[in-house]
């Protein structure tokens, strides 16, 4: 699994710059070394049709957008096949469907919400998903539920590091909305 592993790093670097198709032939190659019980290989496979929509789907075709939604979902349900206590796909599937939300689906934050309160039951130490809940709560201003979110992290420990410092600027950021300084 080394080789697959260190290839992830590169799908995940590669997503971060934006470079889909770049990311989708480092996950290729990934595959082509990876056990077929690897289930980053599938999560992977959604991870950049997420980024995709995220970025994209407002300018996208209605029918391309339902393409890759439930091509991601078919990988989704695949990688939650082979670990299905993972939380991060819970978490991407969450991120999807807020980014289709009035465009293929209309309840897209609702079922966000309810995906990333899911991960963060059962993973109270997941920063990202608490910094995402925030913002889609303070989103449609429910500032008080956004901050509470984010209070309840500060007893967990959180990882250090960039999801670290983005749950402590938001949290900072929403209390000073809230009058809080």
């Amino acid at each position: 699994v080394t080789g697959a592993t260190y290839l992830i790093t590169e799908v995940q670097a590669n997503i971060a710059a934006g470079k889909a198709d770049e990311a989708g032939r480092k996950l290729y190659l990934a595959g082509l070394v990876a056990p077929g019980s690897y289930s980053r290989y599938p999560e992977y496979e959604a991870r950049i049709r997420v980024a995709v929509l995220w970025d994209h789907a407002k300018t996208m075709d209605k029918t391309e957008v339902r393409r890759i939604y439930d091509e991601a979902m078919a990988y989704l349900k695949e990688a939650e096949r082979l670990n299905p206590a993972f939380t991060s796909i819970w978490d991407l599937r969450a991120r999807m469907n807020y980014a289709v939300n009035g465009i293929i689906i209309n309840d897209g934050h609702e079922i966000a919400i309810r995906e990333l309160v899911r991960v963060i039951e059962a993973n109270p130490l997941s920063a990202d998903a608490r910094v995402a809940l925030a913002q889609m709560l303070q989103a449609r201003g429910d500032l008080a539920a956004a901050i509470a979110v984010l209070e309840q992290g500060v007893t967990w420990p959180r990882p250090k590091g960039r999801p670290d410092v983005m749950f402590l600027v938001t949290l900072a950021k929403f209390k000073e909305q809230a009058g809080d300084k």
